[in-house]
């Protein structure tokens, strides 16, 4: 751990706090990758861009998933990090000008010294790009994970007793440890009521099924607003705002589909007497 990323980020413990978690996840990522990987995955994204890709390259890549290694296998590594969409269009430009103010904090920072064993100190007196220009590339990089992280960052949770062990009664509370990058957890699409969950064991995360789920029957997940908690209208306008996507989830259709019908949601009719929230688990009813 400490040759892989611990060396860079205690002494600037500061400044990644100051940044906020999801600066710090995107910085990890580059280290852990290692600056070779990542400049070599960067600089093929520029061939890409420009067209000077060879058309085999091109017809292997369009014959596999984005992401794949070179055996075809879409695995938890930096090239399927790299593949996740970062939607800087639908982005908004106050969001993209906070991100790329966060990137060139860290790396003017980080110019300042050596970026790893063995590369040359900065220029006195010169700017962070005309002393090392890998920090071009390092902070492109940085800014396309920090734009990945809003739409597929998974929080790694836990679940913590309450109480002492005397009490007749036990209650578990769901604690946050870390939040991370999990390319394999992000390819699956949403649900409003899903059929899998999210578990974690140290660093795997694990897919579970909820039901039983049939041979070709898609597998969802739920990225947070849960039919169970929140109205349609409510979850649909997260769902937009944070991952771009109205959805057309089977939930979502048929309250959609039962409101019309009626004139008026269950979730509007059914509200706690003291705070007003719509009613948890409707659909029993």
């Amino acid at each position: 751990a400490w040759e892989s990323y611990h060396w860079r980020e205690c002494s600037h413990g500061g400044l990644l706090l100051a940044l906020g978690v999801f600066c710090h996840v995107a910085f990890r990522a580059i280290l852990v990758a290692g600056f070779a990987e990542v400049h070599a995955l960067v600089r093929k994204s520029h061939r890409g861009d420009s067209g000077e890709a060879n058309v085999a390259s091109k017809e292997q890549d369009s014959a596999s998933v984005p992401g794949c290694d070179a055996d075809g296998q879409y695995r938890s590594s930096y090239r399927a990090v790299c593949s996740l969409l970062p939607h800087t269009e639908k982005q908004s430009p106050e969001f993209l000008f906070l991100c790329s103010v966060s990137v060139a904090a860290l790396w003017r920072k980080l110019g300042e010294s050596s970026l790893a064993p063995g590369t040359p100190e900065s220029q006195e007196g010169a700017t962070p790009a005309e002393a090392s220009p890998e920090l071009n590339i390092l902070g492109e990089a940085t800014l396309k994970h920090l734009l990945q992280l809003r739409c597929n960052a998974q929080a790694v949770t836990t679940l913590l007793e309450a109480g002492s062990e005397e009490e007749l009664v036990a209650s578990n509370e769901q604690v946050r440890l870390a939040v991370a990058l999990f390319p394999v957890v992000s390819l699956l699409n949403h649900s409003c009521d899903q059929n899998t969950s999210v578990t974690f064991s140290s660093t795997t995360a694990e897919i579970r099924a909820l039901q039983p789920i049939a041979k070709g029957q898609e597998i969802l997940h739920c990225y947070g607003p849960h039919k169970c908690r929140m109205g349609t209208a409510e979850r649909r306008k997260e769902l937009l705002a944070q991952y771009f996507f109205e959805c057309q989830c089977q939930a979502c259709l048929n309250e959609l589909g039962s409101s019309s019908r009626s004139g008026v949601s269950q979730h509007s009719v059914f509200r706690c007497p003291t705070c007003q929230a719509p009613l948890q688990g409707g659909s029993m009813l």
